[in-house]
């Protein structure tokens, strides 16, 4: 009898960071059978930051219990199985995610920035960027949920519930202010003109999904200035949230995406499907955001526009690297093997 990987997943419930956690744990179902659990944590305050920064690199990660409990929300009740692997990504869950794995002889797996904790603390760390560290696994894209199969099936769900949309679709994926952009009216008005441009342009209509940043006001701008009949379906969060994104991912030929949220770009970018990615006047994103968006565009993963500009030909094509998962698959067991238990 296979013996369980049992795997711990640190959430924070931010739809970014759960789906990169997703797509690890997706990666590691490759290697063998697992135990999940997803724990729903939070960290009350960021002032117990600079103190677990500095006492976890002074004490081989550890953190006193009475801390943890006091500092996070959500772990008064954990699971009976003891985890061999702890998965987290986000910068705030960090923290618990080395202290437990030292109480429980766990190994790690984070996805994102250290800042400042010393790599040796961890097991693997997921980024894009290259590291001189052995711990750091440089991935070309972040870890996402999914495959072609769950796509076409949730894409066949939807048509089943909308029998007459039987022509071109283009996803369009809205966010809200955040990665450096800030988005004023003229912004959300004009991009509401682009999609009426561009349905006609190309004969295509649309499926829309806004999301928690958006806003009620936005969403409110977008509705009054958008042409109703180039709609084929549409989620507005403020007023009807619904996770709507792998149906509308299997069924689109081609996806749009605000700048503002690289988890939303990625996943689109996973999936296989030309991406375009659009930005408001205001756009400053940091210098890690802005080279990972440089770096999709070199490779030809996307194709970065501004919802002031026309789209013109010639539209990006797809062109991604083979056996992303599996590769991760492998990285990982590699790490987690080679690494003994702490």
């Amino acid at each position: 009898m296979t013996t369980k990987r049992v795997i711990w997943v640190l959430s924070d419930g931010k739809p970014g960071h759960y789906n990169q956690s997703k797509g690890v744990v997706e990666a590691l179902e490759l290697l063998g059978p697992n135990e999940l659990h997803w724990i729903d944590i939070r960290l009350r305050s960021g002032l117990w930051r600079p103190l677990f920064k500095f006492w976890q690199n002074t004490h081989n990660g550890q953190l006193p219990a009475h801390w943890l409990r006091w500092a996070y929300q959500g772990l008064s009740s954990l699971p009976s199985s003891v985890p061999d692997v702890i998965v987290t990504t986000g910068g705030k869950q960090l923290y618990a995610l080395i202290a437990l794995a030292r109480i429980y002889s766990a190994k790690t797996i984070f996805v994102g920035t250290l800042h400042g904790l010393h790599p040796e603390l961890l097991d693997a760390i997921l980024v894009l960027e290259t590291h001189p560290e052995p711990q750091y696994l440089t991935l070309p894209l972040a870890p996402m949920p999914g495959n072609e199969a769950l796509f076409q099936q949730a894409s066949a769900d939807w048509q089943r519930t909308h029998p007459l949309e039987s022509g071109t679709l283009w996803a369009m994926l809205i966010g809200g202010d955040g990665a450096g952009a800030r988005y004023q009216p003229q912004d959300w008005l004009q991009l509401a003109q682009w999609m009426n441009a561009t349905a006609a342009q190309q004969g295509i209509r649309w499926l829309v999904t806004t999301s928690r940043r958006t806003g009620i006001e936005a969403e409110s701008l977008l509705k009054s200035h958008l042409d109703m009949s180039t709609l084929a379906d549409a989620v507005w969060w403020g007023e009807n949230p619904a996770k709507i994104m792998a149906a509308y991912l299997g069924r689109a030929a081609l996806v749009c995406s605000t700048i503002d949220s690289l988890s939303m770009i990625t996943e689109a970018i996973s999936a296989g499907r030309p991406v375009i990615a659009l930005t408001p006047a205001e756009f400053k994103p940091d210098q890690r955001y802005e080279e990972a968006i440089n770096r999709m565009e070199s490779r030809g993963w996307l194709r970065m526009l501004s919802v002031f500009s026309p789209l013109t030909p010639p539209l990006p094509a797809v062109s991604l690297p083979a056996g992303n998962r599996q590769q991760l698959a492998k990285m990982l067991n590699t790490r987690l093997v080679a690494q003994s238990s702490r």
